[in-house]
């Protein structure tokens, strides 16, 4: 009898503390696996956005590496730029300073091109005489070249302006173009119908008339060009 109720009471006691080993893993043991599987799951997205950033790190030191590429090119173009304007600078105000004195240049060389009616383009004759023209003048340091554009009447002002302006940079285009003539020596107008060389009425004078007259400056009137002596 007693044996059977000490049986009982161990069982029941060994029941218990099942029933209290479970309650203590319910209690303690469970929320802490739950914090660390959360932890867990917080590592992993940590790690996401490390990686992330590390990529975004690298990106951004491509860009960098690439924006400096460009800004070096940069700084490189607006040197070359600086020292072309500074060069620039200095032909202008050189020129400045012979123009100053113009009353002491004169004359070395003239020619006068003309053109087809309504037109403004150099015929080949106009071309041979602006290349006998300027043949020497890239040799010489201090000349300048003055380039007045001409029409015959017909036409209206505004238009027979604008037409002897085209002339007249067309004069200018080819003097640039083909001779290297720096264009900050040129000195160009288009004067329309004013100053006619002719003033009578017939196709020979309206031919007279439409026309570009270019002449070189030279400071003591020396053969600046080729065609002083023609």
């Amino acid at each position: 009898m007693r044996i059977g109720m000490t049986v009982s009471i161990l069982a029941v006691a060994l029941l218990g503390a099942g029933c209290a080993t479970k309650g203590y893993v319910r209690q303690n043991v469970e929320p802490i696996e739950s914090q660390v599987g959360q932890m867990s799951e917080e590592a992993k997205k940590q790690g996401g956005r490390l990686n992330q950033v590390e990529k975004d790190v690298e990106d951004n030191d491509v860009e960098i590496s690439a924006a400096k590429e460009r800004l070096s090119t940069v700084e490189g173009q607006t040197t070359e730029a600086l020292s072309r304007g500074d060069r620039n600078a200095r032909a202008l105000d050189e020129l400045r300073q012979q123009v100053a004195n113009i009353d002491d240049y004169k004359v070395a060389g003239e020619a006068t091109v003309n053109f087809g009616f309504d037109k403004d383009a150099l015929t080949p004759e106009a071309r041979a005489s602006l290349d006998q023209l300027v043949a020497g003048a890239s040799k010489e340091k201090r000349f300048f070249i003055a380039v007045e554009g001409f029409t015959d009447p017909i036409g209206s002002e505004e238009y027979n302006l604008n037409l002897s302006r085209r002339r007249a940079d067309r004069v200018v285009q080819y003097l640039v173009t083909q001779h290297n003539i720096p264009v900050y020596r040129v000195f160009v107008i288009g004067l329309g119908e004013n100053r006619l060389a002719d003033e009578s009425s017939t196709r020979e004078a309206r031919a007279k008339n439409r026309r570009v007259e270019v002449r070189i400056f030279s400071p003591d009137g020396k053969a600046a060009v080729a065609a002083k002596s023609n």
